[in-house]
């Protein structure tokens, strides 16, 4: 089925209006459940009309940029190919854990 969105919603407030289940009409207009759940709910909320005019105004903004800082991505990757991932995941070492201990260890006998 290849309608716009804002055609969809309506076709789907129409089902949700006739008693049909959430997870049918998703498989019905191919779209995901969780989806359904989230216009219905909005529209429960706002109405149908104001909805979609929210619907709208949404898809008109700027959208944010998903890219990492290069920067950053550099850094990472110059230590992934060392090899010292363990700081980068937070991972830290028997070694390392037996230092910790005996540091707190000795700030509590202060």
């Amino acid at each position: 089925m290849d309608m716009l969105s804002e055609t969809l919603i309506t076709v789907c407030w129409e089902l949700y209006e006739q008693g049909i289940p959430k997870s049918h009409i998703a498989r019905k207009l191919g779209k995901h459940r969780e989806t359904i759940h989230i216009w219905v709910k909005g529209i429960q909320q706002s109405g149908l009309l104001n909805f979609l005019d929210e619907y709208r105004q949404a898809k008109k903004g700027e959208r944010k940029k998903r890219q990492v800082n290069p920067i950053l991505k550099r850094w990472v990757w110059a230590d992934l190919m060392k090899g010292d991932i363990r700081y980068i995941i937070g991972v830290k070492t028997q070694e390392e854990q037996g230092q910790q201990a005996m540091s707190r260890y000795w700030k509590s006998r202060l």
